[in-house]
């Protein structure tokens, strides 16, 4: 006869044979409570609206950097004064972003240049401004940068060309005054091999001011087909997010996610309850342990 401690104290057909109910409680009872509980608030939650563009940017940075900008304080503090979210919301500007943070998702398509914004609000016209206003403003921000960049350059090539003919008027004047001495004094005082030098850096200060304004020319032309821009390719569309009367069953995602939970939570607490019960309430074994018995050969 096997004793309690040969098969040993947890041996699963033992537990799971003593507690079925605790088993068929954790597969039966808890998925449907849990079902149940999650589905009561799911319907009585307030119903949230979920907007969503598609855009790209040509001429910008990268797909994955443009995403991370569409959350940056940058762009996020000029959606926030545009739309006057502290007042509607009743927040400080902190408390703000926390919202945004949570409330605004972007992401890029794999294998795309393709960005998705998501921002999900219980107004739906606010879903939908934002995540229309979030690339707009990061393609005028980036435009910005760019004009910026622009501007910078202009002023030092400007700079440069107005050196440079502060330079060609130096030389041109002192040809002239070369030209005068050895119109008076005549070719024998030896000047002319310096009149021929002066002459030729005039010539080349004169050039040096050509060169930068074609380079000038040419970097305004260029930034004009440099400028970063956003095409739409899909623009913001609302969706409800939440179950409500008005949306039941516009939600299966939700749904699914919610189904499998109640699964998962049913087959832990099958798995686990009974081994609980086991270690709560052991077994209480009154029989006498059987003597050894002892053959003559």
């Amino acid at each position: 006869m096997e004793t309690e401690d040969s098969t040993g104290r947890f041996l699963a057909s033992r537990v799971y044979s003593r507690w079925k109910w605790a088993a068929r409680f954790g597969l039966m009872v808890v998925p449907m409570l849990v079902l149940l509980s999650g589905g009561l608030v799911l319907f009585l939650s307030p119903k949230r609206f979920k907007s969503t563009a598609l855009v790209e940017f040509q001429n910008a940075r990268s797909p994955q950097e443009s995403a991370k900008m569409c959350k940056s304080l940058a762009i996020l503090n000029r959606v926030i004064d545009e739309f006057d979210l502290m007042g509607r919301l009743q927040v400080d500007r902190e408390e703000v972003w926390k919202i945004l943070a949570e409330t605004v998702e972007v992401k890029v398509i794999p294998d795309t240049r393709l960005i998705e914004i998501t921002a999900t609000f219980a107004n739906n016209e606010l879903a939908k401004d934002i995540a229309d206003e979030i690339p707009r403003y990061l393609a005028k921000y980036e435009n910005e940068q760019v004009q910026a960049a622009i501007t910078e350059k202009m002023v030092k090539l400007d700079d440069l060309i107005l050196n440079a003919r502060d330079t060609a008027a130096e030389k041109a004047v002192e040809v002239s005054k070369i030209e005068k001495i050895q119109g008076q004094d005549g070719p024998e005082n030896g000047a002319t091999r310096k009149l021929e030098r002066a002459r030729r850096a005039s010539l080349l200060a004169d050039a040096d001011v050509e060169r930068l304004l074609v380079l000038r020319a040419d970097a305004k032309t260029s930034s004009l087909n440099s400028e970063p821009r956003m095409i739409v390719h899909t623009k913001p569309y609302i969706s409800g997010t939440s179950w409500s009367t008005s949306s039941m069953g516009s939600n299966p995602d939700e749904l699914s996610d919610l189904a499998l939970e109640a699964l998962a939570a049913g087959l832990i607490v099958a798995l686990l309850l009974p081994y609980l019960c086991e270690l709560a309430f052991p077994v209480q074994s009154n029989r006498p342990m059987p003597l050894d018995i002892v053959y003559d050969m």
